[in-house]
């Protein structure tokens, strides 16, 4: 819109989004928007109609055309969260990446942790060779080989580790969203 008002909608609808819901960083409505700006825009435009009668809210302009671009809102930020999970195949995910890590003979030990920080987020270094079985010399040589390739991050080497997707980790559990020649 000439008058920016659609950007500003946009950005401050994002940054609501992104405060109250976990995963907005993976979609995002204005790609939704952008499938059909024609529609976007007539809806946006007829918000700041006058209001069409009595039963048209209270306010100077039209209540039923900002519940009809309201409406729209939501439908295109669902189908963005439903385009988003088919691609990322989140139901698979954890399957997919256990999957791949068991398939690489450098890394295939550290599957348990992996596992664990899929389910509680995170996991603590002195936890590992209880969970792996091992003395601690090997839990840290396994967690090494994860960190040497990427798939775990910490904010320190005492802090808990994390889950890191690095890119050729992310062909093989997503190949339908990384190409294979994005490396």
């Amino acid at each position: 819109m000439l008058d920016g008002n659609g950007r500003v909608a946009r950005l401050i609808t994002h940054a609501m989004l992104k405060k109250g819901i976990a995963g907005v960083e993976m979609w995002s409505v204005s790609r939704g928007f952008a499938r059909d700006r024609d529609r976007y825009r007539y809806l946006l435009q007829c918000c700041d109609q006058p209001r069409r009668g009595d039963r048209d809210g209270r306010g100077q302009l039209s209540e039923s055309s900002l519940v009809d671009f309201t409406r729209y809102f939501l439908e295109t930020a669902l189908d963005q969260v439903n385009f988003m999970s088919g691609i990322l195949r989140t139901d698979d995910f954890s399957r997919s990446l256990l999957e791949w890590i068991r398939s690489q003979p450098d890394i295939a030990r550290g599957d348990r942790i992996i596992e664990q920080i899929l389910i509680y987020g995170s996991i603590e270094r002195s936890h590992v060779p209880g969970l792996l079985g091992t003395s601690e010399r090997t839990a840290r040589r396994v967690v090494q080989s994860l960190t040497d390739h990427y798939l775990l991050t910490s904010d320190s080497h005492r802090a808990p580790l994390r889950l890191n997707l690095p890119l050729h980790a992310a062909q093989a559990v997503f190949p339908s969203m990384v190409p294979g020649n994005a490396m």
